[in-house]
């Protein structure tokens, strides 16, 4: 199974052509969100062009935490080290907001510590994507605006929104 950003999908989905307002649209590590506006969207088409909005160039980093969620999510383990190397990167060092976050999951009983990984126990995997948000960057830079998950449990103050 793997997971994007619209959802799961049985097969990987490297590239994705979304079309209409607000459709937004993955092409060899980029994404692109459309006019939200039905009058802006049609200007676009219209005047022939695009009716890209906004987009963004995934970097390293933005890759790395992509496989981390997406591994999360659809294979309910994570491995952050190995990931990590994956891309050139080492958990090791840095990422403490984001061990302070495996901590308190796991003391909510929410994933299991291993060796050099984490296991999501059958209670976090009602809450998969509360543990996955946590290695969310662009969710914690800004403000929601889309849906979120709903949280059954409580963390300590500095926990993730819900």
């Amino acid at each position: 199974m793997h997971r994007n950003f619209m959802g799961y999908t049985v097969l990987p989905c490297p590239d994705t052509i979304a079309i209409g307002a607000s459709a937004i649209s993955k092409v060899r590590g980029a994404y692109f969100q459309n006019h939200k506006d039905l009058p802006d969207y049609h200007g676009a088409i219209d005047q022939k062009s695009l009716p890209v909005a906004k987009g963004i160039i995934m970097d390293g980093e933005d890759q790395f935490r992509a496989e981390l969620i997406e591994t999360l999510m659809c294979q309910f383990r994570l491995e952050p080290q190995r990931i990590a190397a994956k891309h050139g990167l080492d958990f090791s060092v840095g990422y403490e907001t984001e061990k302070a976050h495996l901590e308190r999951c796991e003391k909510e009983g929410l994933i299991e510590s291993m060796e050099d990984s984490y296991r999501v126990t059958e209670r976090g995997r009602l809450l998969v994507r509360n543990i996955a948000v946590g290695f969310d960057d662009y969710f914690h830079r800004r403000e929601a605006t889309y849906s979120k998950a709903l949280s059954f449990f409580h963390l300590n103050s500095t926990s993730m929104p819900i």
